[in-house]
């Protein structure tokens, strides 16, 4: 099984999403920032680590729940993953930097529907249409 957090930044009533690069699997796809927890992590340390390595948001992240708000597993290439969603605050004036991603953007809902998203946050996306 592999444990993966995301975070969902949001601001101004849309969601800041990253677009992989090229090279990785789901190329081009875009997702909430966020990777794998590594072996010795908790979940909110890798969440942590991932949005400073992949956006450049360290100082200025507040990770707001003890508990991912939403979680999902799916089977990917014979693989189990487990993708826990925290909702995360980043200061107003913090803008991504574009450091392990192809690209990054601030989207809608409705927006989001027009775009390639990897499979967990197309769950996502249907669980906050759920919610709304």
């Amino acid at each position: 099984m592999i444990k993966v957090v995301a975070g969902v930044i949001g601001r101004d009533n849309r969601m800041l999403l990253t677009q992989r690069s090229p090279s990785r699997d789901y190329p081009m796809h875009w997702e909430c920032p966020g990777g794998k927890i590594e072996q010795g992590e908790g979940p909110r340390q890798a969440l942590r680590r991932e949005l400073a390595e992949e956006i450049g948001l360290d100082n200025e992240v507040e990770i707001i729940e003890h508990l991912p708000f939403f979680e999902t597993a799916l089977v990917l290439e014979g693989k189990v993953v487990v993708l826990a969603f925290y909702r995360v605050e980043a200061s107003a004036v913090w803008r991504p930097m574009l450091k392990d991603v192809e690209g990054a953007g601030w989207f809608t809902r409705q927006e989001m529907l027009g775009l390639l998203l990897i499979p967990g946050n197309v769950r996502l996306l249907e669980h906050l249409e759920e919610a709304a």
